[in-house]
């Protein structure tokens, strides 16, 4: 019986992950991890276990003995937290089978700034985007957010320098502030899948209700395809990344990179762009 194990399980990434793999083939052990309560991951996954956060130190402890019981095991983290711990210790899992990107990958993908920088580098459209403290041209409206991490959480649109400041000190953290780009109508989240000479993308046009999805379709859109060529062809070897965009002024601008697996990874799947299972 093949083991594979994924963290987060609580979460949309954690159940759409597991409810691929079970379609795609029931003979899999399915074990959950999650920080809160074994529901409702306990519908999708043969076992849940309860862990403690990734910046806890019993985390390694608790995953440790959750490996003893599932002798080799293929791990799938889904949280960002997780995903920045296996990264600073990659040597105690360099003999566990996990499905991520180069650590090189998500350490410059976690982070909006240095991801601002690669991209700008490398001449791919991007949002500009500065860190709070060296900003010094505010142009209203702009966008602040935690450096680190994904997701829509602590996200607000600022219009002026004292709101700016305002939640500088309200969300106490390392934060960026990026350009706003205006047409939420045209907000695509894309996926590049590569594996040496393996390229594959998925374009999905979003319509968003609040800071949720509301609406998603296919759509072919020609500036974007040649831009996910571009950034592509920029990265070496094998990778699975989410972008966010909005089209502005007909030039895609990426707003943000994810290299790990996302919620919408079942509605790709449905729709025939396999990136898990070719992962």
């Amino acid at each position: 019986m093949k083991t594979v194990i994924i963290t987060g399980a609580n979460g949309d990434i954690g159940i759409s992950i597991a409810r691929v793999l079970t379609e795609i083939d029931d003979s899999y052990n399915l074990i959950g991890t999650d920080i809160n309560s074994i529901w409702p991951a306990k519908k999708y996954y043969d076992e849940v276990y309860k862990i403690p956060k990734a910046i806890s130190k019993n985390y390694i402890i608790s995953l440790k003995k959750i490996l003893s019981k599932h002798k080799n095991a293929l791990i799938i983290p889904t949280s960002e937290p997780e995903l920045q711990f296996i990264c600073n210790n990659y040597k105690m899992f360099s003999k566990i089978p996990l499905l991520i990107n180069k650590v090189n990958l998500i350490r410059l993908f976690q982070d909006k700034f240095l991801t601002y920088k690669w991209l700008a580098k490398e001449k791919i459209p991007v949002a500009k985007t500065y860190k709070v403290e060296n900003l010094n041209d505010f142009k209203n409206p702009m966008i602040i957010k935690p450096r680190f991490g994904s997701g829509s959480r602590n996200i607000f649109k600022v219009n002026c320098i004292e709101e700016m400041n305002f939640f500088k000190k309200y969300l106490n953290e390392d934060l960026v502030i990026q350009e706003y780009l205006e047409n939420s109508y045209a907000e695509y989240t894309c996926v590049i899948f590569k594996n040496n000479n393996f390229k594959k993308y998925i374009i999905m046009k979003r319509k968003m209700k609040g800071d949720v999805t509301g609406e998603m379709y296919i759509d072919n859109n020609k500036f974007i395809s040649k831009m996910l060529n571009t950034l592509s062809n920029k990265i070496n070897g094998k990778c699975f990344l989410n972008i966010q965009l909005r089209m502005h002024k007909n030039i895609p601008k990426i707003f943000e990179i994810n290299p790990r697996f996302s919620s919408t990874v079942r509605m790709r799947h449905l729709l025939g762009y396999n990136d898990l299972v070719w992962a």
